[in-house]
């Protein structure tokens, strides 16, 4: 292949200096990700090797840079992501997975792997799963785990499936508004052992404030009516309907809701546990199903 007069560290200055210019955060490592993703060399390496890029890859990287000058994400760019050991396919249309969102992996991991006489067979739910990675993740860590994943976006299933198939297990998604189909359904009463989401939680009125980047995500993915609560109300009303009497859920939380949830969960479950990120931003609420009764630290 033809080579160009650009060595590839100089086109990691170049990349970082067109980011800059288009007031990109973190402009120097995005450049080094796109760069890294095109020439398939360490990233740690490429301020050091001076081969030539070839035309095509040169081409490619100018291509990528202008979309990132543009402020399409990063994880679009490149395509997958990697989250709580999995790898997760991602493009427009479906919500990028957060570091912070893996301690809602954790602490779902942490529960099942203290359940009480494990059953051959533990049943999940995994709510707004667009692409999957919070279902995936687990279902990797629990082989005998059998995941149930829903969202609203046909796009989205599509890609849980997808990216299900990319990491070795089998998962299933329904196309559906929350949990409106399981509650009238008597099969999937009293069902599931873990109920987890990630719910829209973005007050309205601040979506238009967002990054341009995240602006670029399916807004039905952010929004979260007015005070941005309004799933965290339904998932309260819905949720003990389907949970077996020892069954635990599991929310994310946007920065500054977590007294809010706790309002709405302690009136209707038991053994209501907060935990903070690695900011110090309470992050994940869990809630027991007050029909069961424990004999052990279902917090752990």
């Amino acid at each position: 292949m033809t080579a160009t007069g650009v060595s590839i560290r100089d086109a990691l200055k170049e990349g970082a200096a067109r980011l800059a210019r288009s007031e990109v955060p973190d402009a120097q490592a995005d450049a080094g990700w796109l760069l890294e993703h095109v020439v398939k060399f360490p990233r740690m390496l490429l301020p050091i090797n001076r081969e030539p890029m070839t035309v095509r890859q040169y081409a490619r990287y100018t291509r990528l840079l202008e979309k990132r000058a543009a402020r399409v994400p990063l994880q679009y760019l490149i395509g997958e992501v990697k989250f709580a050991g999995a790898r997760i396919r991602v493009k427009p249309g479906v919500l990028i997975p957060r570091p912070e969102t893996e301690l809602l992996v954790k602490r779902c991991a942490a529960f099942i792997e203290n359940l009480p006489r494990q059953p051959k067979q533990i049943n999940a739910l995994d709510l707004c799963s667009g692409s999957g990675a919070i279902g995936i993740a687990l279902k990797m860590k629990f082989p005998r785990l059998e995941v149930l994943c829903s969202d609203v976006s046909g796009e989205a299933c599509e890609e849980t499936v997808a990216n299900g198939r990319l990491n070795g297990v089998r998962m299933a998604c329904v196309q559906c508004d929350m949990m409106e189909p399981f509650v009238i359904t008597d099969r999937f009463k009293s069902h599931f052992d873990v109920i987890v989401c990630n719910p829209p939680y973005i007050p309205s009125a601040q979506i238009p404030s967002l990054q341009p980047e995240v602006l670029k995500e399916p807004i039905i993915a952010l929004d979260g009516g007015p005070d941005g609560l309004d799933f965290y109300r339904r998932i309260a009303i819905d949720a003990p309907l389907l949970m077996k009497p020892h069954g635990a859920l599991f929310l994310e939380l946007g920065a500054g809701q977590a007294d809010a949830v706790r309002g709405m969960m302690e009136p209707i479950f038991e053994s209501v546990y907060i935990e903070s990120d690695w900011n110090g931003i309470p992050r994940v609420i869990g809630a027991i199903n007050p029909r069961g009764k424990h004999n052990h630290n279902v917090w752990i």
